[in-house]
């Protein structure tokens, strides 16, 4: 089934080599965990830490701390002790949301100078007795999961009660953190998924670093709007991701897009010498086609639609943004039909035409 379909879930992250849901229903899971937040003292005006990865339990966590109208600060896993440190004192963190044992070990660690600190959720792992002093975030869900059944309106109520100048996210920058307001971040989610075209029924590819506010804005815009979003680590082949579900979108960082030209041209140098030189007659054929439409149309059937469906055939353009696209690069997706849109003031991003 494509993914996208009403009976897909809303998140699916690629880890591992295989697809691995997020959520069962779009929203269900991230309201009840913002719920549990709302009932620990986790709500407006409090601030949260999500420590991990990029996988879906710190995507949900990350977004639950915004729906329960408390401030961000997501911190990846490879952050450094003194960006940590910096994290727990200076914005202090109320909640702590913990990938795995190892987080937990380090946020424990500190927590005996951290007053502030009154609770650790662990998002991956079983509860056992070294694992005393953390909640496990499946028992959270099933408190938020009863509270919303007795009051539907907690999270509403909630996001009323947000102060007009209080941060949304606190934003990693070297070993500072920067105040990002609800207002910037709706605004940088809705012009994300505005030059996308998000929408109901379809899906979007997200490969941007798992710390940076750009990544959550692609997932909280398109989740709001009823797509599928679809996050694929940095590490794994973003093709693959491509191919296998067949999103309408992609936003990925513009190394990744320079990444797959790279990929496409170490595997056309396997090729016999008269494909490659049939591959560089139809790129020059595709850098112009109003030039000699009948010979772009023989390309684009011979080649170029080839190339495209190695992505999925179904992504038509390129969108990058606050970053340079050497000329080979653009030139390279032009010619073959995907042009890059240059969208400056936000992060990277890959749109359906």
């Amino acid at each position: 089934m494509r993914a996208g379909s009403r009976d897909d879930p809303a998140l699916w992250h690629r880890e591992r080599g295989a697809w691995t849901p997020g959520g069962d229903s779009p929203g269900r899971d991230i309201r009840e965990l913002a719920a549990a937040l709302i009932h620990f003292g986790i709500g407006a005006g409090r601030t949260a830490l999500v420590l991990g990865g990029e996988g879906p339990d710190t995507t949900r966590a990350a977004l639950a701390v915004l729906t329960a109208g408390a401030c961000l600060v997501r911190l990846d896993a490879g952050a450094s002790d003194a960006l940590l440190l910096e994290a727990l004192h200076a914005s202090r963190v109320a909640l702590a949301l913990v990938e795995d044992d190892r987080q937990l070990q380090r946020v424990l660690a500190l927590r005996p100078d951290l007053p502030e600190l009154e609770l650790v959720i662990l998002l991956a792992g079983e509860q056992s007795e070294r694992k005393a002093a953390a909640l496990l975030v499946a028992s959270a869900v099933d408190i938020g999961a009863a509270l919303l059944d007795r009051d539907p309106r907690v999270l509403a109520r909630a996001r009323a009660d947000l102060p007009e100048v209080a941060p949304a996210v606190l934003v990693p920058s070297g070993a500072r953190l920067t105040p990002l307001s609800a207002d910037a971040m709706a605004a940088l989610a809705h012009r994300l998924t505005d030059e996308v075209s998000v929408g109901p029924g379809r899906a979007v590819l997200v490969m941007l670093p798992p710390d940076g506010v750009e990544s959550l804005a692609v997932v909280l815009g398109a989740l709001s709007r009823g797509a599928t979003v679809l996050v694929v680590s940095d590490h794994e082949r973003i093709d693959l991701g491509l191919r296998e579900k067949v999103p309408d979108g992609a936003f990925i960082s513009a190394a990744t897009l320079s990444r797959l030209r790279e990929e496409w041209l170490e595997d056309l140098a396997q090729r016999p010498l008269w494909f490659q030189s049939l591959t560089r007659w139809a790129l020059r054929e595709g850098a112009d086609p109003a030039r000699h439409p009948r010979r772009y149309r023989i390309a684009d059937w011979l080649v170029l639609s080839r190339i495209r469906a190695r992505w999925g055939g179904r992504l038509r353009g390129w969108g990058v943004l606050r970053a340079d696209v050497p000329q080979e690069v653009s030139g390279f997706f032009a010619s073959i039909g995907v042009p890059i849109y240059v969208m400056p003031g936000i992060a990277t991003a890959a749109v359906a035409r």
